[in-house]
Order: C-alpha cells, then structure tokens, then sequence
C-alpha cells in the first residue's frame, strides 16, 4: 500500500470526495484502495478509487481544503442500498459484485448530477 500526501492526491485526481471514517463501509470495501496517509498522531485516512478522476478519502483526519463533502442524507441512501444488496446476496459473490459496482456507478452519477450544480 502506498503512503499519499495531500498534494499526490489532488495531483492525481481532479475530484476528491470526502466522507467520515466507515461511512459507506459497505461500498468501499468493494473500490480499490490506492492507499493511506498517516502521520506523527497515526492512520489518517485511506483512499479510493471511483473513476479515473475521482476517489473518496475517509479516516479520522481527512483534509478539507480542495475536497467535496457528501450529505448524511446521501451517505446513508446509498449506504442502506449496499446493506441490502450484501444481505441480498450473502451466497452469490458474483451477483453481489456485479450490483455492487452499479451502486458505485449510481453514486457517481448522483454525485456528479446534483452536487456539482
């Protein structure tokens, strides 16, 4: 896993989201991690990939400036939607990958439909 500062990121990436530490578990888990930042205080937060030109940082100490906040409300929609897809589809690992990166695709057509306005 590679350690990224700030600066890699947002040199990497043209959008960072920004989301608490474990919200979306669910749906992380099934992202690649690109990796971590940690400093003098310990783990900060991890990173993940959406799409070429997007990725989600989440941890504890998460940077602010040049990031894109996520509404609870949205978190927990989709949140609930990959709840239910694992409880759905707890037998069938391929039907559950499959649904699962249509939830990602959802959330970023969501994303960049209504909180880019």
């Amino acid at each position: 896993m590679k350690h990224l500062t700030k600066n890699e990121i947002r040199r990497q990436y043209k959008t960072v989201i920004q989301i608490g530490y474990c919200d979306l578990y669910e749906l992380t888990r099934q992202l690649k991690k690109i990796g971590y930042n940690a400093g003098i205080y310990g783990w900060n937060y991890d990173v993940f990939e959406l799409d070429w030109n997007t990725c989600i940082i989440t941890g504890y100490r998460t940077f602010s400036k040049g990031t894109i906040r996520v509404t609870s409300e949205f978190i927990q929609y989709i949140d609930k939607k990959a709840c239910k897809i694992i409880k759905n589809n707890s037998c069938n690992y391929d039907e559950e990958q499959k649904q699962m990166k249509l939830l990602k695709n959802e959330f970023l057509r969501e994303y960049k439909n209504n909180i880019l306005k």
